[in-house]
């Protein structure tokens, strides 16, 4: 579906009103809905980190790092979310060592009682809750739960396998569920829009940079271009695979917010990193 080229390391495909497909090398990106925060949604990010807490969205192979697993309700106007359920997707090159609840001053629930049947693994459904959240029935506003609030959920150790070829890959996530009370203590079941989880994956003998998509919390579509210190790459941009446009010159690896990837028109974007 991609031409290849000699100046091009990796392309993805972005499809701003039906998911994601990332086209470079046997990695995809699947998702349903446009990856942005409405009201009334539960924002749900997958932050890569090494393993010293830091935020770092380029991987060696060989190497163990973190995925840490946030989430934000703050539009649901003051609803409580009392339980999180979750499958994450994990690539092929990557193997998840372990998964635990985050429990310090940064977790979501900081401060609640939980349920004794929290699930956190690296393998089927996962599922956190708080104590006695389940009661739809009473009518009770004291449900517990959490509002108006951004926190962390769980945290996988994950390593890149020793054999891993350079190129992007992505974590996605299905089986989604959130539970929160609303003002007659009957729980609702708001959205999740899980945001971009991309990493790129490095190895000492890569020359060439290699480009990932990924995002935050302001920014839903940023460019991740992972290249060698000391190199210079022009990042650039095109909607047909024809007419490229210069959007960013950089040394080393950088990261690039694409603002207008979903301006009216742009259904699909391609990128690119050509040496300078």
């Amino acid at each position: 579906m991609l031409l290849c080229s000699c100046e091009m390391e990796r392309k993805f495909q972005k499809t701003a009103k039906t998911g994601l497909a990332l086209l470079a090398g046997a990695s995809a990106l699947i998702g349903s809905n446009a990856y942005c925060q409405n009201e009334g949604a539960i924002s749900w990010r997958g932050i890569p980190k090494n393993m010293d807490g830091s935020e770092n969205y380029a991987w060696e192979s060989g190497k163990t790092y973190k995925l840490e697993i946030w989430a934000d309700n703050c539009t649901l106007n003051g609803q409580k979310t009392g339980a999180f359920y979750w499958r994450i997707g994990v690539p092929p090159q990557i193997t998840l060592l372990s998964a635990e609840f985050t429990n310090d001053t940064n977790s979501f629930f900081y401060g609640m009682d939980m349920d004794y049947s929290i699930r956190i693994d690296t393998e089927g459904r996962n599922m956190i809750a708080t104590l006695g959240h389940f009661n739809p029935y009473t009518g009770d506003i004291w449900a517990n739960g959490v509002a108006n609030k951004r926190g962390s959920i769980a945290v996988y150790t994950a390593k890149v396998d020793e054999n891993a070829k350079p190129g992007a890959i992505n974590f996605t996530f299905d089986q989604m569920e959130a539970r929160s009370d609303k003002t007659n203590g009957i729980m609702s079941y708001p959205l999740i829009k899980p945001k971009i989880c991309g990493v790129s994956v490095i190895n000492s003998g890569n020359t060439k940079p290699v480009i990932s998509l990924n995002s935050s919390w302001e920014d839903n579509y940023l460019v991740q271009a992972s290249a060698q210190v000391g190199e210079t790459n022009v990042l650039e941009k095109t909607c047909n695979l024809t007419d490229w446009t210069p959007v960013s010159t950089n040394t080393g690896s950088f990261t690039w917010a694409d603002k207008d990837a979903e301006t009216a028109g742009q259904v699909h974007n391609f990128y690119r990193a050509v040496k300078k």
